[in-house]
């Protein structure tokens, strides 16, 4: 699949809307914050889709029950950095460098692969962009990932 200039504004509002029902069953209040003009990343349409789907039904099946839930995506010089906020329990500062790893769950009563957080740190290292998490107990967390802005075509 061939990398080019995708609309991320577009992906978030798609993904945020695809997942509206899903957020709703829990109570959660989901919204997209985009600023008017955000440039093109360059990437592969299916797996930036994956990664923004990835964190978002993260946030919503381990946030916990009627929480706030925000994407956002904001340009930080050469990257659009993109951003899934909620404002759950927060995760352990000594548990977050196990987040992004192959088959990690934190909570094993918790349904799920473990696979979907090192799916996105992958999608994101392919796109030479990366990942990370801000979070403390109590204080919810912020997944991101980080994607080039696209250079300008001929």
């Amino acid at each position: 699949e061939l990398m080019g200039p995708l609309d991320l504004a577009l992906i978030i509002r798609d993904v945020v809307e695809e997942n509206a029902d899903l957020a709703q069953e829990r109570g959660h209040s989901l919204t997209a914050e985009l600023p008017e003009a955000l440039p093109k990343v360059r990437g592969i349409d299916r797996l930036v889709r994956q990664a923004v789907v990835n964190y978002l039904t993260n946030a919503i099946k381990h946030a916990g029950q009627g929480r706030t839930i925000v994407v956002r995506a904001r340009r930080e010089a050469d990257r659009v950095r993109v951003e899934v906020s909620d404002d759950g329990p927060g995760i352990p500062v000594e548990a977050q460098p196990r987040l992004f790893q192959e088959f990690s769950r934190l909570n094993k009563r918790t349904p799920g692969s473990g696979l979907g957080l090192s799916i996105v740190r992958r999608i994101a290292e392919a796109h030479g962009g990366q990942v990370g998490v801000e979070s403390a107990p109590g204080q919810g967390s912020r997944f991101f990932i980080t994607l080039p802005v696209a250079r300008p075509g001929p």
